[in-house]
């Protein structure tokens, strides 16, 4: 008999089935499926839908290998290097043997300086897989970095004949040839692996650093436009021919290539106007306008070109000419909305450097009246707040801004800012760390991070962030020079000359004083005084490089060489202050006290504005136990001199150390205006603020604001200070957090002591209070200007049980 099913209980029979044959898949099916399908995402270039996969199948097994790695990957091609190294190191808690976690991880120590564990690393791996050419590239890498050329030799060799196109390990044998003095076969490895490997931009990058090096600029040029054929989608390769055109002032075939560049890309604005930033910088203003009236004519899209002809307008002090065309501007897009807002945007910013900050806020407020997420009105609001101290309130507009573009990097930065201030210091590093990525290591953006990492004492994590910015920015200088300069204050003295020899192409001079400081580190004295001399010779930074003379001079206790050569500067050019002031240094560390305040004198008086000069004379003046004259001779400099800070410092010590706290609390706030950002005199104030004006309700509000940025600085002064506020303000319990590590750091200072233990006081324990208390009261009075407060807490303690 037949019957029909109604169509309802086929969907319901079906989807039973369904799950019932979902419900036999085990947790090991589904994690192989997930693998399976993030292998195919990554192959098919879908890291987004990759991730996805790999995270499921993570919840199914946090320890998976295959899913660490794979994770591994795609954080390697975001630049996340952190986030990468993160689960490399689960791999290798997993499988301590695994072969690529351990070269992959190894590289990134070897970026950072971490040599000895790099070789470890490569050690470890070529246990685990005697024949892994990217382990023997490794250990020949670090080989190379130590000093260990034949080593280095052998092993790349040993890669290349397992791998004959390998491009690091020709690298290798590259950098060895250099590092030999032998440009021509280096060269010629240069060229064997280019002709093998043609698409290869590492290698033509390689080949490029040994052209540049060899300083025939026609021979440069040929090679750069042969890449540039050979890699046309590569910009900045055209950019970088174009720099090299204006270096040698052939603006005509520079100004072809920045053409070129802006006609490859007719719908983006971008590259047309560095046509007229080169126009203007060149040319002129007046190039620069009738370019920018050509573009508007011509361009579909002409609102970009207009702006920059009200910006050129402001430039030039026509800035009432500039807020006319955008006001005009503004009323001609009414009736769109979006075009409108952003060209209000822009006069806001113009309002801003004119430092009308009610015109900009009005304008903003009406954007945002409008559209209450703006995300560049929200930075503006933000940034208007920043400089107003409100921090909290600055920040949630920075995050309402970040939620609909978390890949700004300027807004980025200013959360970085904004966080550090309020003494979010983690969080500003996390801030900051981000905005380097979105801007794809922008060397403006780096230096911020690496001021940050700087001021947290993480040397190793600057020479990676710099390694990396510069693979990404090989010609920039700033970035260069700092890679530099952090390789030799880490000692690794053969990165510092290969980042000279990069360096040459766009600062011979600086490029000359790095492989100078890199000779001197490996106490080739008289190579490195050779260098300098020529250097010395040309005329060029004749400051710098008297400095660097006599500090070569003196690491090869050679004194009597250094006088010598000072005192011949000298005959030539008497009022050198430079060479005076390093005479006088050379004669102070004798304990010549009269010949150096002699120098130091006449060097102030040839270079009034230089701040260093003026400071060692009113130090040799305290030195000669004459405080007056001390703080008499800074005083005067403070009219003359370029920054005052450093100055003032001085001054406010010796007035704190004669307990005239008022005059130091002077020239503390004065150093703080001047630079808010310098921790120390934020610390300093806000030190003597709470220890001497305990009892005025404005000096401890004031306190309070200025040590937010001490938050979480691991210094124990600065802990120590924050610390001590938190306990004014009433709030004893996170005051404690601070001041015990004050306290371990600093346990001979009395004023810690004091204040940790007035804190255990306060919080009732009156046991942990005791030990503090004594050690500072047994100071005594004349060190310890807090004395009498100290034995007052001891003495109300209730008696020791």
């Amino acid at each position: 008999m037949k019957f029909r099913r109604s169509g309802p209980l086929r969907v319901a029979l079906t989807l039973a089935a369904g799950l019932a044959l979902a419900g036999c898949d085990s947790a090991e099916d589904r994690l192989a499926r997930h693998l399976a399908n993030a292998e195919e995402h990554l192959a098919a270039g879908a890291p987004e839908k990759a991730t996805l996969e790999l995270r499921n199948a993570l919840s199914l097994d946090a320890n998976n290998v295959k899913a660490h790695m794979g994770m591994a990957t795609i954080y390697e091609g975001q630049r996340n290097f952190p986030a990468m190294l993160a689960h490399l190191n689960k791999v290798l808690e997993s499988d301590p043997t695994n072969v690529d976690a351990l070269v992959k991880v190894g590289q990134m120590m070897m970026l950072g300086n971490r040599l000895d564990e790099a070789l470890t690393n490569a050690n470890e791996a070529l246990a685990a897989a005697p024949q892994d050419v990217a382990a023997m590239v490794l250990k020949a890498g670090v080989s190379l970095r130590l000093g260990n050329f034949a080593n280095a030799v052998e092993l790349a060799q040993a890669a290349i004949a397992l791998d004959p196109d390998n491009p690091t390990a020709h690298a290798v044998l590259i950098g060895e040839r250099l590092q030999a003095g032998d440009a021509a076969g280096a060269r010629a490895i240069a060229d064997d692996i280019t002709t093998r490997a043609p698409e290869d931009l590492g290698v033509a990058l390689v080949k490029l650093q040994i052209v540049e090096q060899e300083g025939d600029e026609e021979a440069l040029i040929a090679y750069m436009r042969e890449m540039v054929s050979r890699f046309p989608d590569q910009v900045v390769l055209r950019r970088g021919l174009a720099q090299l055109h204006i270096r040698r002032d052939e603006f005509d075939l520079a100004e072809a290539e920045l053409r070129a560049i802006a006609e490859a890309a007719p719908d983006d604005p971008q590259p047309a106007l560095a046509v007229v930033q080169f126009l203007n910088s060149v040319s002129g203003i007046d190039a620069a306008r009738a370019e920018l009236a050509s573009l508007v004519e011509s361009r579909a899209d002409k609102a970009p070109f207009e702006i920059a002809l009200a910006e050129l307008d402001y430039a030039v002090g026509a800035k009432d000419e500039a807020k006319a065309r955008l006001e005009s501007m503004i009323e001609r897009e009414a009736a769109n909305a979006d075009v409108a807002n952003s060209i209000r945007l822009i006069l806001a910013r113009q309002f801003l450097r004119d430092e009308k900050r009610e015109d900009a806020l009005a304008l903003v407020q009406t954007v945002l009246e409008a559209d209450a997420a703006n995300v560049d009105a929200l930075a503006i609001r933000s940034a208007l707040r920043y400089d107003a101290g409100e921090y909290d309130a600055a920040l949630l507009d920075a995050r309402a801004a970040l939620a609909s573009a978390p890949d700004n990097a300027q807004l980025l930065l200013l959360s970085g800012r904004t966080n550090m201030r309020a003494g979010n210091a983690d969080l500003a590093g996390e801030n900051f760390a981000s905005a380097m990525r979105a801007s794809g290591y922008a060397p403006e953006v780096t230096m911020e991070y690496v001021s940050y990492l700087r001021l947290r004492q993480r040397s190793d994590a600057i020479l990676t962030v710099l390694a990396e910015a510069v693979a990404r920015h090989p010609s920039d200088e700033t970035l260069l020079t700092e890679l530099a300069a952090a390789q030799l204050r880490a000692g690794d003295w053969v990165g510092a000359e290969e980042t000279s020899n990069r360096l040459a192409s766009v600062d011979k001079d600086t490029a000359q004083r790095v492989r100078a400081a890199s000779l001197t580190g490996r106490e080739r004295f008289d190579e490195s005084l050779a260098l300098l001399g020529e250097l010395a010779e040309g005329g060029e930074g004749q400051d710098s490089t008297l400095a660097s003379i006599i500090q070569v001079y003196a690491r090869a206790g050679r004194i009597d060489e250094a006088r010598t050569f000072l005192n011949d500067v000298l005959t030539e050019n008497p009022a050198n202050a430079r060479a005076l002031l390093l005479r006088g240094f050379l004669s102070a560390s004798e304990d010549d006290l009269e010949a150096a305040e002699a120098d130091y004198r006449a060097a102030v008086a040839a270079d009034p504005t230089d701040p260093a000069a003026a400071l060692t004379l009113a130090r040799v003046l305290m030195s000669k136990g004459d405080e007056a004259a001390a703080i008499a001779a800074a005083e005067e400099a403070i009219a003359t001199v370029s920054s005052t800070g450093m100055l003032r410092l001085f001054i406010g010590g010796i007035h704190e150390g004669a307990r005239r706290f008022d005059e130091a609390i002077a020239q503390y706030r004065a150093m703080f205006e001047e630079q808010p950002t310098s921790l120390v005199a934020a610390n300093n104030l806000a030190s003597l603020l709470t220890e001497h004006k305990s009892d005025d309700p404005e000096a401890i509000a004031e306190a309070a604001r200025i040590s937010v940025v001490l938050r979480n600085i691991e210094v124990p002064a600065f802990q120590d200070t924050f610390g001590w506020v938190q306990h004014l303000n009433g709030d004893s319990e996170l005051a404690l957090r601070h001041l015990i590590p004050a306290a371990d750091g600093l346990p001979d200072n009395p004023y810690v002591r004091y204040h940790i233990g007035a804190v255990y006081a306060a919080l009732g324990d009156a046991a942990a209070a005791r030990p503090h208390l004594e050690a500072a009261v047994a100071t005594g009075p004349e060190g310890f200007s807090r004395y009498e407060a100290a034995r007052g807490v001891l003495e109300g303690l209730p008696p020791a049980q």
